[in-house]
């Protein structure tokens, strides 16, 4: 105490009885309250001893006012006490992968964002800044605390590329961010140029035809001379 958010908090409250008598029996309630929330967090019986523990996890980020009441059938009163459990953020670490980090221009690239939470399985949504823009995209549970997203980049422009991959989930985590460098080869052009007729005569007309040839794109032939 404090803990992170998904962190494991063990409440144990100790029972104690007047003119040091043996406890027998009787329960400990749990319960949380925060703000206008309030929970009942579980039932736990007491032991011989005067124990109740209760494990929790799932308390949301927020100063918790947590009471332990302890009730008796028969031999013993009823009784109470609290104490206050501030749940933080998660930590957060974000890495970023592309399914390649070379490629010619025209090639599709996949990206991975992979976030892990310090205490907390991530989730929420990642946003990948790209030079076509930001795209969010909703993270999916993966082992542990780790979550992933992914985004398919169909072409990228030619150079090199820097892609983010930007985690926030204010309510639970804090931020992380990280980044991938992609090279963009261009794409070799053929060019070939047939002059008909080759020779001619002054004054006669020529038809120049020239090819651009590429592998994936259609190309534009500027003329000089």
């Amino acid at each position: 105490n404090p803990v992170g958010r998904g962190e494991a908090v063990v409440l144990r409250a100790q029972v104690a009885a007047a003119y040091a008598r043996a406890l027998d029996a009787g329960a400990g309630v749990f319960t949380a309250r925060s703000g206008a929330t309030t929970r009942t967090l579980g039932t736990v019986a007491v032991d011989g001893s005067g124990v109740a523990t209760l494990s929790v996890s799932d308390l949301a980020v927020a100063a918790w006012t947590v009471k332990a009441a302890y009730s008796h059938v028969v031999n013993f009163n009823s009784s109470s006490a609290t104490t206050v459990v501030s749940v933080g953020k998660s930590a957060s670490t974000t890495t970023v992968a592309a399914s390649s980090n070379h490629v010619s221009y025209g090639t599709a690239v996949r990206v991975t964002a992979t976030v892990t939470g310090a205490t907390a399985r991530a989730s929420g949504t990642v946003s990948f800044v790209h030079p076509g823009g930001i795209t969010p995209v909703t993270l999916t549970a993966g082992a542990g605390n780790t979550a992933t997203a992914s985004l398919n980049l169909p072409s990228l422009p030619s150079g090199s590329r820097t892609i983010q991959a930007m985690f926030g989930e204010p309510a639970a985590f804090t931020g992380s961010l990280a980044s991938t460098t992609i090279t963009v080869d261009p794409v070799p052009v053929t060019v070939s140029l047939v002059v008909s007729p080759n020779p001619a005569s002054r004054g006669q007309t020529v038809t120049l035809t020239a090819t651009a040839t590429s592998s994936c794109c259609r190309r534009t032939v500027g003329w000089s001379g």
